[in-house]
């Protein structure tokens, strides 16, 4: 699957779906004079020994699957979930503190 809004895009499936895409992309940059920033650039797995050091997403970060955001928004109940409560909570607790004073 394939989406995209302005200068986000998102692909998903199969990793070596993904890879191609990812090179086609790359392949057509000069010719279209869009780039990708990779250091931008996510790839959320579970296990990310499937990536070879040759692949074009060796340089993507690497975000598991239990810290996923869409917009900074948590996408599944885990890891990403309760540290942006955790965040949200210390937030509001130093905003009393500051009011009181």
């Amino acid at each position: 699957m394939k989406s995209g809004f302005m200068d986000d895009d998102t692909l998903s499936g199969e990793l070596q779906t993904a890879e191609r895409e990812v090179s086609i992309f790359l392949g057509a940059s000069q010719d279209t004079g869009l780039g990708l920033n990779q250091s931008d650039c996510e790839i959320i797995m579970e296990d990310f020994t499937a990536i070879s050091s040759s692949s074009p997403l060796c340089n993507f970060c690497k975000v598991a699957k239990e810290e996923m955001t869409l917009l900074g928004t948590p996408v599944i109940n885990d890891t990403a979930q309760d540290r942006a409560i955790t965040h949200k909570k210390i937030d509001e607790i130093s905003r009393d503190i500051d009011r009181l004073a």
